[in-house]
């Protein structure tokens, strides 16, 4: 996750500065026009990076109901053909079709 720190930053009176969480490594700096703008950038800069983490999260539990579909779809098909084989390499098919 990144951190967004809003301070004066040597010549910018209205500095902004994205950086890493982990190590501290600054990824951006930016200076806005008044106290206002960088107040409104900031915000809706952290509403975008939350839409994004949402949407990341929707499509990584979208891709686990896949892949559980999948597993029991095999096990029920293994239960009516017998071969746990074939199963596995359609597993593997499915899988490999929604895989990112």
């Amino acid at each position: 996750m990144n951190r967004i720190l809003c301070r004066v930053i040597a010549d910018y009176k209205y500095g902004i500065r994205l950086a890493t969480s982990v190590d501290d490594k600054i990824l951006i700096t930016l200076n806005a026009r008044s106290e206002n703008d960088r107040t409104k950038f900031v915000e809706d800069l952290k509403e975008a990076i939350l839409e994004v983490c949402q949407l990341m999260a929707n499509i990584i539990y979208a891709y686990m109901d896949i892949t559980s579909l999948v597993c029991r779809l095999c096990e029920f098909l293994a239960h009516i053909v017998g071969s746990n084989a074939r199963c596995v390499l359609l597993q593997w098919m499915i899988l490999a079709s929604v895989s990112w």
